[in-house]
Order: C-alpha cells, then structure tokens, then sequence
C-alpha cells in the first residue's frame, strides 16, 4: 500500500502505534514538507489557503465539467447488444419475456482487505467479508503482502497471506499484489524491504538482494494475483539511488522491474500519491513512467495512490481530475486509482460530511467518465478497521455512512443495468447497458432459458435457448 499503516494486521500495540502515523505527519517529522511541496498548489501557496476547504471548483450540480462526463460515460462505459430467444426447434421465438440482470462491473470497484478479518471468525469478521463481496470486485491485502509481513518482522504469517489470495480466488475476486519494491529499507514508512542492517552491504550486495526479493515474491504468490505495484513510492522514496543512499543508479532500476517481469505473469504497475490527491509528484511521476518506457521496462499501467485529506487540502477538483488523467493517458497506459479514500477533520461536522458525499461522487464520476482509468480501489471500508477511519463507508456498528450511499447509488443504481422487455417478430431484444458479467433469463409459456455472459465491445448477440419444464440447462 502507502501510507496505511494504520496498523500491521497483527503484532503488538506498540507496532500498530507506530504504523498509525500517517504520510504527512512522517513527512513533517522528517523536516521535507516544503521540499515536497505536500499541502501547497503548484504555486507554492498552501491548499487549505487557496480555497474554501469545504468547497472545491466544480461542486455545483451545473458545473461544466459533469455534462460531458455524463456523456463519456454512456459513451465508454455501456455498449449495444441484442438478445436473440430460440424455441426448442431452434426458431426464433417473438413474444418471449427476456430479463437482464447485471452481476458485476467490468470496471474495478475494488477495496483494500485485512488478513484478519478475512480469515477470522468473530461476527464481525464474517460481516466484514459478507459486506466486502456485496460492494466490491476486486482486492488487494492491505498490509499482509508487504515484506515485513511477509518475511515476519510485524509479525504476520505468510500462509495468512496465501490463504487470504486463495479465499478470493475461491469467491471469484481478483487479487492486486502490494508489493513488489519499495526502495527502504525498515519499516518507519510503512513497508520497505525489510532488509536488516543495510550498512553492511556493499552496494551490489544490495543491488543482487533486491532483485532476489522481488522474483521470490512473486514466486512465492504465484498466479493468486492479477497484478503487482511494481514499484511503490518510487518518486517520494528513491532510496537506493538516492545521491545520500547506496546510489545504485537507473541501471538498477531497470533491473528490478525486468526481474518483476521474469518472475509474474501478473501485470506490473507503479504506484505514487501527488497526481490526484494534490499535485506535489504529478510532474516527477509522468517523466519516471516516461523514462521507463523509453528505456524499455514492462511496464502495464500506471497507479494513483488517491488519499484524499480534507484537513491538509490536498482536494484536486474534477476538471483537475480529467486534466491529468488526459495527461497520462497520453502514455498509453491504463490508470487504475490504487488507494482511495476521503478524510474529513470530523464526522460531527454536518457540513464536512455532505462535502465528503459530494466530492466521493466527483471523484467518482470523473474517474469513471476517462477512458483510461480502469478502476478505482478503496483503500478499505469498516471504521472498525480503517486507517483514517472518518473515510470509512460504514461505521463501526455496520451502519452504512452518507458518502458511503452514495458509493452503492452510483456503482449498483446510476451505473447499473437492470431491465426486461420482450423479444419483437423476429426473436430478438436491443438494448445497451454497462460493461460487465450478466445473468440473462428469458421466458415464454411454459418454457424458459437462460445463460451467463460477459458483455463487453465485442458482444454482438447472446443467445438463450428456451427448453421444457424439466429439461433447463444453462447456455
């Protein structure tokens, strides 16, 4: 992940205090706030400053920017395609009852998920895993595939890892890899590489110890996941080629990501914050990603760590948004937003929660409206777990939270299709819906059918075949 240390999944308190502090307080303790720029606009003056911080440029319902998302959305995200219903002799049957049902996004709606809760066996536990299959369609382990995890310092087991990728595997839900490097060492940041005593290697003993990290990794998750963070933090922590570091230079760099390559099938993304929740490494991380192409590097797509922090003003408006998605759209690559949340300074706060509800659904709608944004990944979603737990979609007794309606009306209500018709003359339905997996059920008389598809650009026609009382099957 990033800066979610809000607590290893397991371990003492001691460490989960010491994982809860957050990324700009890190920073500030590190005296590199103004280098970074975290909190300031691109002109240097501070966010919260530079406007109302429980407003933001294009909030009003007639802003010109939600229009034309509106249109893109129908455009990009839904497709035409027609249902053709055949009797039992194969003919065309007109008349028939046909029902569409949507079950899941093509798009990535995804969340962050914590080992514990996955495979544990309170109530709460089991509420967080039923309400995690409700809402979301794809994962990533929060903390249990970071190194110190991993390899044991927080003290989390790796089967605890590997069973939790196989219980989503089993519920059909693929998994992200978090991660494969992160150039740290320790864990003051929140992973790292878990390498102890770094002084003592040489520079390529270090080099040679990062590349067998990685491909045993990979190779110890195997196919569980669809794809990695490559490379995380790689503009806020270049470590290991840092002038003040071991100073490993680009070469390795490259080596890393080729030996990411050798060692996955899975895909192979960076991940930064500062592009979409502030503005602080949007620059430094298009030319990384540029330089790698350039170079040659298996790169598959480009990560947006997205945190978003009321309190510290680092709220990039919609048309913002879309600026920068067209900027690195530019790349080639597709963009998945990696960790999102929205903190807000406080939950009493009435006005603080509706700007919350209303900026979930901007953001939201902006995303979902660019075509080369292919997900956006909750970084978590019980406040009984979270951490920055006022961006929590539930609160702790399950009890679901404004923004967090507003998460279900859009991915389950707005951008969903549900519908039924009847088949005209010549035994077929038109319609246009949301890419995705459906279940498609049809009718007429006595006899029924129905079949499971993915609908997607290239779907022209689905077929249902209708069959007698005590002869259905499955298309």
């Amino acid at each position: 992940m990033t800066d979610n240390e809000s607590r290893s999944e397991s371990g003492s308190e001691s460490q989960r205090d010491t994982l809860s502090i957050d990324r700009r307080g890190y920073l500030q303790t590190l005296g590199v706030l103004g280098t970074l720029g975290v909190g300031t606009t691109a002109g240097g003056m501070p966010a919260a400053a530079a406007q109302d911080p429980v407003t933001y440029d294009g909030r009003s319902e007639d802003a010109s920017w939600r229009e034309a998302a509106h249109e893109r959305i129908e455009e990009i995200r839904k497709t035409d395609f027609e249902v053709e219903v055949r009797n039992p002799g194969g003919q065309p049957m007109n008349g028939a009852t046909v029902d569409i049902e949507m079950a899941d996004h093509a798009f990535d709606f995804g969340s962050a998920v914590s080992v514990s809760h996955i495979l544990g066996d309170s109530e709460n536990d089991e509420r967080y895993r039923d309400t995690f299959l409700e809402d979301f369609n794809k994962a990533v382990i929060e903390n249990g595939l970071k190194y110190p995890s991993f390899l044991g310092p927080w003290g989390d087991s790796k089967e605890g890892a590997i069973e939790t990728l196989e219980w989503l595997e089993e519920h059909d839900i693929p998994a992200r890899g978090h991660y494969l490097l992160w150039e740290e060492y320790g864990t003051d940041g929140g992973g790292g590489m878990s390498i102890d005593d770094p002084d003592s290697l040489s520079d390529e003993e270090l080099r040679q110890l990062v590349t067998e990290r990685i491909q045993n990794h990979a190779t110890d998750v195997g196919d569980l996941v669809t794809e990695w963070d490559m490379h995380n933090h790689p503009i806020w922590q270049p470590n290991f080629r840092a002038e003040d570091g071991a100073d490993l230079g680009w070469d390795a760099v490259l080596e890393w990501w080729n030996a990411g390559a050798e060692a996955t099938d899975g895909e192979l993304y960076t991940n930064e914050m500062g592009a979409v929740a502030g503005d602080f490494f949007r620059d430094p991380h298009y030319e990384f990603v540029e330089r790698l192409l350039d170079d040659g590097a298996p790169v598959d797509g480009v990560g947006f760590m997205g945190h978003v922090q009321q309190p510290n003003g680092n709220v990039t408006p919609p048309k913002e948004l879309l600026e920068t998605y067209d900027m690195y759209g530019d790349l080639g690559l597709p963009i998945l937003i990696t960790e999102f949340d929205i903190q807000i300074e406080s939950r009493e706060n009435e006005e603080l929660v509706e700007w919350q509800t209303d900026f979930l659904r901007d953001f939201l709608t902006a995303s979902f409206s660019h075509e080369a944004v292919e997900g956006v990944m909750s970084w978590g979603f019980w406040a009984g777990d979270h951490w920055r737990p006022t961006g929590a979609y539930y609160n702790d007794d399950w009890t679901v939270r404004p923004h967090g309606e507003k998460f279900q009306e859009l991915v389950f209500d707005e951008w969903w299709t549900d519908e039924r018709g009847e088949t005209d003359c010549g035994g077929r339905y038109t319609t246009r819906g949301f890419k995705g997996d459906y279940q498609i059920t049809a009718e007429k008389g006595g006899l029924s059918g129905e079949t499971t598809v993915s609908i997607d650009d290239d779907t022209e026609t689905v077929t249902v075949d209708l069959t007698p009382p005590g002869r259905r099957g499955s298309n």
